[in-house]
C-alpha cells in the first residue's frame, strides 16, 4: 500500500507519517512485527493496526543497530512493531539528520530508527526470515543513477588495494540497486560475502567446482528458485579456474573478466586486472565475440536458456577477443580454438608496427613446472616464433617477505621448491614488482612488446589497427595446465577452464603497466616464493 502526503505531496509506502515532512499518514498505518519465536514465520505483516514503535531509551541513541534489535528484543517479550516508514528511513543516524527534516519534539528526537541497510544486513546476522519486507524495501530502494553503458567502449583497470590509485570495486562493478539478473564463476568461492552486493530478488546463476559428494553426471543444482548452481564436467585431474560475470541490466549487459576470484581477499589486498564492457541491448548480432562466448557456456555445461540469452545483445564492438581452455583431449583440426593455439590464431593477425627486438613477458600468480619443451611451444604461440624472448614472471621470496603483509601475504602465489633444480629455466625468470607499494600481485598478464623501445602505458586500440603490441590479461597462469600441451600426432590436451581477452594496443597514455617493465632479474641467490618454505 502506498499514500501520498498531502503536505509535501510525496508518494510513499505506508506508515505512520511522511518520511520528509512527518506529516501524519491520514489512512490506516500497516506495521510489520518481528517475531523472534516463531523461525518459520519470521516476519509477518499485521494490517489495520496503529501502533507507535517502541522506542529505545535516549542513552542509546546513535549505538549499533544490531545491539538495539537485541535490546528490543529483550524488553518486548520478542515482538517489535516496526512500521514501514522505518524500514524506509534514510541511511543517515538520527544526530546527522538536516535541519529541514529536524523532527520538533525531543523525544522525537532520541528514536533511532531501523534504515534499509540495517534490516537487510543486521537483522540477516539474527537469523530471520526477512521475505516479506524484501519486496517492500525492493520497491522503495532509492536507485543510483548509474551512467548508461558507462564501460561502452571497455576498459582494463587494476582493483583497489591499499596504496594504489584504483578505486574499482566489485560493488561499484555489479551496482546491485539496478542489477536485473548474474552470472558467476569463479575459482574459489565466498558465498556470503558474494550475494551481500547482489539483490536477493533476482536471479543468479553461479559456476564453480562439483562438491566431491555431487553426482558426476548431474551438472546443475537449483539451491532457491532464485539461485541455480553449475558444475562444469571436469577429468580426474584439472581446475574449473574460468573467472567471469555476466551482469544484466535493464537496456545493456556487462562482461567482465577479472584475474580474481569472487572472495573478499582479492578485491581488497592482492592486486589483480579486470576486463570490463557494457553492450546494448539488441537483435541477435553473430560476431567473433558472441560465438566463443556462447560456446564456452555450452561446453561448461550452461543450461541453454541462460546461454540464449546472450541473443538479445550486441557484442560486435568488443575491445579485443576472448581465448578459451576447454579440459580435455583435442584433435589437431579442434586444438585452434582452445588454449595457447587460439591466442596464437589471435596475435598471428595482428598488424605490427615498428617490429625490431620483440619480447613477450607472461606475469602469473602460478608458476608450474615449465618444461624447456613445454616453453618453446608456448613461446611460438604467444611472441609469435622463436624470436623473441618469452620471460616468465613470478615473485621471488624476497618480493614477498619485504611486501606489505609479508609471508602471509603469499598464500595465493604457487610454486612447488622440488622443480627449483638445475634443469630449471632459470634464464627466463623474471621477477614481479608492483608499481603499487607493498603490493603482491594475483593478476595474470601477457604483455608483448614489437620492440624495445616500449613505455609504461598503452592506449588500447582497434584490433584491425596498426599495432606496438598485445596484451592478454583474464584466469590463465603460465602453466602448461592452464595454456594446455601437445600430444603426439598433432593432438592437443588441457587441463584446466579458463578465460582471457587479447587487445591490441600502441604506446601511449591509458592503462598504466602495474609492475616494473621491463620486469627486473631475480636478486643472487634468490628463488621462486614457495608458501610451504
Amino acid at each position: 500500500m502506498t499514500w501520498t502526503c498531502p503536505k509535501c505531496t510525496l508518494v510513499q509506502a505506508d506508515g505512520q507519517e511522511c518520511s520528509i515532512c512527518f506529516n501524519p499518514n491520514p489512512n490506516a498505518i500497516q506495521v510489520i512485527t518481528i517475531d523472534s519465536d516463531q523461525e518459520s514465520d519470521g516476519i509477518s505483516i499485521i494490517s489495520e493496526t496503529k501502533i507507535n514503535p517502541k522506542k529505545p531509551d535516549s542513552n542509546t541513541k546513535g549505538t549499533n543497530q544490531l545491539e538495539l534489535i537485541k535490546q528490543l528484543l529483550s524488553n518486548s517479550n520478542g515482538k517489535i512493531p516496526l512500521t514501514i516508514q522505518d524500514l524506509l528511513l534514510p541511511d543517515y543516524p538520527a544526530t546527522d539528520k538536516p535541519e529541514k527534516n529536524k523532527r520538533k519534539s525531543n523525544e522525537e528526537d532520541s528514536q533511532v530508527s531501523l534504515t534499509y541497510t540495517d534490516i537487510m544486513i543486521n537483522m540477516d546476522d539474527l537469523n530471520y526470515s526477512l521475505t516479506q519486507v524484501e519486496q517492500l524495501l525492493e520497491e522503495n530502494r532509492p536507485k543510483k543513477h548509474t551512467k548508461y553503458m558507462e564501460y561502452a567502449s571497455g576498459v582494463i583497470k587494476m582493483t583497489r588495494v591499499p596504496n594504489s590509485t584504483s578505486t574499482l570495486s566489485i560493488s561499484d562493478l555489479i551496482d546491485g540497486p539496478n542489477l536485473k539478473k548474474a552470472v558467476f564463476s569463479s575459482f574459489c568461492l565466498n558465498e556470503d560475502w558474494l550475494l551481500s552486493h547482489v539483490p536477493r530478488n533476482i536471479n543468479k546463476v553461479i559456476c564453480t567446482h562439483r562438491p566431491k559428494d555431487f553426482p558426476e553426471n548431474k551438472f546443475t543444482l537449483a539451491v532457491s528458485e532464485r539461485l541455480l548452481y553449475v558444475f562444469p564436467p571436469m577429468g580426474s585431474y584439472g581446475s574449473m579456474h574460468s573467472k567471469f560475470m555476466l551482469l544484466y541490466f535493464e537496456d545493456f549487459i556487462r562482461i567482465v573478466i577479472p584475474s580474481a576470484n569472487l572472495i573478499e581477499y582479492d578485491w581488497a589486498v592482492i592486486e589483480n586486472i579486470v576486463y570490463i564492457q557494457d553492450f546494448p541491448k539488441s537483435g541477435k548480432q553473430e560476431c567473433e565475440f558472441f560465438t566463443e562466448l556462447t560456446e564456452m557456456l555450452v561446453a561448461m555445461a550452461f543450461p541453454i536458456s541462460v546461454v540464449r540469452t546472450l541473443e538479445d545483445y550486441d557484442f560486435r564492438s568488443a575491445i579485443g577477443k576472448l581465448v578459451t581452455s576447454i579440459p580435455g583431449k583435442h584433435y589437431w583440426k579442434e586444438k585452434w580454438n582452445w588454449g595457447h593455439f587460439r591466442l596464437s590464431s589471435i596475435v598471428s593477425s595482428l598488424k605490427y608496427q615498428n617490429v625490431q627486438d620483440p619480447f613477450v613477458v607472461c606475469q602469473s600468480s602460478s608458476l608450474g613446472n615449465p618444461t624447456t619443451q613445454w616453453l618453446k611451444e608456448f613461446q611460438n604461440s604467444c611472441a609469435r616464433g622463436p624470436n623473441a624472448p618469452l620471460y616468465l614472471m613470478y615473485p621471488s621470496r624476497s618480493t614477498v617477505i619485504h611486501s606489505r603483509n609479508g609471508p602471509n601475504g603469499g598464500g595465493t602465489l604457487f610454486f612447488d621448491k622440488k622443480y627449483w633444480t638445475e634443469k630449471f629455466p632459470r634464464h627466463c625468470l623474471r621477477d614481479v614488482k608492483s608499481k603499487t607499494k607493498g603490493a603482491l600481485m594475483h593478476s595474470k598478464i601477457i604483455i608483448y612488446s614489437a620492440n624495445k623501445s616500449c613505455q609504461q602505458s598503452i592506449q588500447i586500440v582497434s584490433m584491425d589497427e596498426p599495432v606496438d603490441g598485445y596484451m592478454y590479461l583474464g584466469s590463465h597462469n603460465g602453466t602448461k595446465s592452464a595454456w594446455g600441451y601437445s600430444l603426439k600426432k598433432g593432438d592437443f590436451q588441457i587441463s584446466n577452464y579458463e578465460l582471457g581477452i587479447v587487445v591490441g594496443f600502441r604506446w601511449g597514455p591509458g592503462f598504466d603497466i602495474p609492475f616494473e617493465f621491463p620486469p627486473p632479474k631475480y636478486p643472487l641467490y634468490d628463488s621462486p616464493w614457495d608458501q610451504r618454505v
